[in-house]
């Protein structure tokens, strides 16, 4: 009979310990990894959160990690063995932490969701992609919508606001809470995190962000045209200009990633047209009854 080697389980304080002690290894994966090193990034580096940060070992190696703050997913590295994510799940369960999604790579995330409940769902299932040189030029089949990228403002908050909650609705199939959204809507402009395409009249056309940032990567997010004005190419050329942005930005990034809906083959194609490549699939799975 062959024994399992011990998973060694260790809590960090904050999300600035967790990176310390396995920063290196997530970011050997940092794409797959993006959403996971980004919240960690996002939280300030003396903040003693109410978050969980834990790392999984098997004879020293890392061989999982997992970061959650309340309100959001809790986020699976994406090389968490089976084996470790089940170690991780025990100690949320020991926690008595109530987790409502957890995403991570498909066999993790389905083993950390089947130990902490009795008939876990996929709450959605996904496809990580991502671009490492700057887009492809326009075909002459598909030139470029008139209009512009440009960066969200205060004043631009309630005219946005309708999409952003359209977008989470799409996305999730749920009425998103609306003061919440409403505040996180505030922070990420604030931060100078979302855009829209503005034809020359001064009309926004589509709305579109950037997810929370990795030492290398900007995760392009928030991709919405409201349905008056799908089919012409906006949402396209928001992205490619996007991502020529922090491609060639002052301090530019390595790569661009952006996660696609498997519901949605359309959006796929033309992010793959713009130079963006499938590199992992993600599953987030709901822990709720």
């Amino acid at each position: 009979m062959t024994t399992e080697p011990a998973i060694e389980v260790v809590a960090h304080a904050s999300a600035a310990a967790l990176l310390a002690d396995a920063g290196t290894w997530l970011e050997e994966q940092e794409s797959r990894n993006d959403r996971l090193l980004g919240l960690c990034h996002d939280q300030p580096e003396e903040a003693r959160d109410p978050g969980l940060w834990l790392t999984a070992r098997v004879g020293g190696a890392l061989a999982g990690a997992l970061a959650y703050l309340p309100g959001a997913d809790l986020r699976l590295a994406a090389q968490t063995t089976v084996a470790a994510a089940r170690a991780l799940a025990a100690e949320v369960e020991r926690r008595q932490l109530h987790v409502k999604l957890v995403t991570g790579a498909p066999d993790a995330a389905d083993a950390f969701a089947r130990a902490l409940a009795a008939e876990p769902r996929v709450f959605m299932a996904t496809r990580v992609h991502e671009l490492l040189e700057p887009p492809r030029p326009p075909s002459p089949e598909r030139p470029l919508p008139d209009g512009a990228l440009a960066l969200a403002s205060a004043e631009d908050h309630e005219r946005l606001l309708p999409w952003y909650l359209a977008f989470n609705h799409e996305a999730t199939g749920a009425a998103p809470d609306e003061t919440r959204a409403r505040a996180r809507l505030s922070r990420d402009i604030a931060r100078e995190r979302v855009f829209h395409w503005v034809l020359p009249d001064g009309t926004s056309t589509c709305l579109l962000g950037l997810g929370e940032p990795t030492r290398h990567s900007a995760r392009v997010a928030l991709v919405y045209t409201p349905l008056a004005q799908r089919g012409r190419g906006y949402a396209s050329a928001a992205v490619r200009a996007l991502s020529e942005r922090c491609l060639a930005a002052p301090q530019p990034v390595a790569r661009c990633t952006l996660h696609t809906d498997v519901r949605n083959p359309v959006a796929e194609r033309i992010y793959r047209r713009l130079g963006y490549r499938y590199i992992a699939d993600s599953r987030t799975y709901s822990l709720d009854p």
